[in-house]
């Protein structure tokens, strides 16, 4: 298992603060079709958990809607302009 993957698990394990924290945003569900005001901790671009987490940099979302994992849900590949082995590296940048 590589480091950044490692540090992921640790920070949704509370292990390591994350960087930053979304804080008090509404978050949608799309299991519950609900939108629940929750924390939303994010670790090197990465979404690693909606618990309360605590870190140094934390940023109002109050008033705002989160969608962990629905951002980018459709997308064709030919509009991108990429190759497929240059997808995973774009994907860092949305």
């Amino acid at each position: 298992m590589n480091d950044v993957l490692k540090n992921l698990i640790r920070t949704a394990r509370g292990e390591i603060a994350p960087d930053p924290i979304l804080k008090d945003g509404r978050v949608i569900s799309l299991f519950t079709c609900e939108a629940i005001e929750k924390d939303v901790a994010i670790y090197d671009g990465v979404v690693v958990g909606t618990v309360s987490h605590k870190g140094e940099k934390c940023l109002d979302a109050r008033g705002h809607y989160i969608c962990p994992g629905f951002i980018d849900g459709h997308f064709r590949i030919e509009s991108t302009m990429l190759t497929a082995p240059e997808l995973p590296g774009w994907f860092k940048y949305l």
